[in-house]
């Protein structure tokens, strides 16, 4: 598997989220941010990063790591990354994490993704996952491997489903069904079957009666995890940054030796495919499942 996708991947995968959190000044600047003002978002950070909230700290990082609004300067990024991960927070440690294995210091960077793919994240999985299969820094393990990229998949990447792909004309038979055993089934197998049984719905009654049968036992898959405690604080801090899940309940889902998270009731899947929308554009895993 070639690393130098990967490290393009890594670029874009870094540029999909901000933090959003209640401090007007930072709020300010996320306003400016997505409204392209890059520069105008920098200057409303930097009052609050030297005071030390860990949210302008890693948008401070996101800006210098992608070149918005001052100059692109990795070791800038990986300074304000550091100072938001060493207060706490999870997406700054895990965007060092890819910084650092990505600008080649990877020893350093294998405990960050480490922790950050047991707390669910996928694009941590998904890195970690390609380091097994190739043996880069760690030893290589293509059981290891297969299951971390499962699990990815299981969030809804697209690079983790191209990966197994892969993954599958060279791990052995046994190691892949050993993987896909501790992790459940991945979703990209399962979304057939749940088309064809909302279509069965839809044909088999009135329009209003079709739409509650269509939602009925609906929900969003937000990642999956290797403790439900990891579970539980995924949940606490998605709820924390994202309204449109705070009307939910959580729901923790065994699959093997993964715990997988869902949020739920959803109404009917175009309102499932809104939150995962918002989900997605800020880097998170989401794709609806039917329970």
């Amino acid at each position: 598997m070639d690393m130098r996708s990967v490290r393009s991947w890594l670029a874009l995968a870094i540029a999909a989220g901000l933090a959003t959190p209640a401090l007007a000044g930072v709020e300010d600047g996320v306003r400016k941010w997505r409204a392209g003002d890059y520069a105008g978002a920098v200057a409303e950070w930097k009052e609050p990063a030297a005071k030390g909230n860990r949210d302008a700290q890693f948008n401070l990082g996101q800006a210098y790591k992608l070149g918005r609004g001052v100059a692109a300067d990795p070791q800038k990024a990986i300074e304000f990354y550091r100072k938001a991960a060493d207060q706490g927070h999870e997406p700054a440690e895990a965007n060092l994490g890819w910084i650092l294995f990505q600008t080649g210091r990877r020893e350093e960077a294998l405990p960050m993704l480490q922790r950050a793919a047991g707390r669910g994240d996928a694009h941590s999985q998904y890195l970690l996952g390609v380091a097994y299969f190739n043996g880069d820094v760690v030893p290589k393990d293509w059981f290891r491997a297969y299951r971390l990229m499962t699990a990815a998949a299981a969030s809804g990447l697209p690079q983790a489903r191209d990966a197994l792909n892969a993954m599958d004309a060279r791990i052995p038979l046994a190691d892949r069904q050993r993987a896909l055993a501790s992790v459940d089934k991945p979703p990209a197998r399962r979304a057939i079957d749940e088309s064809a049984a909302s279509s069965r719905a839809a044909t088999a009654a009135p329009p209003a009666a079709a739409a509650q049968q269509a939602g009925k036992g609906l929900r969003v898959q937000l990642g999956a995890f290797s403790s439900r405690a990891a579970a539980t604080s995924a949940w606490s801090t998605l709820t924390g940054g994202f309204t449109e899940l705070r009307s939910l309940s959580p729901f923790y889902v065994t699959a093997g030796e993964m715990i997988r998270l869902q949020a739920g009731p959803v109404p009917d899947r175009a309102a499932a495919t809104r939150i995962c929308a918002r989900l997605t554009a800020a880097g998170k895993g989401c794709f609806p499942v039917q329970n």
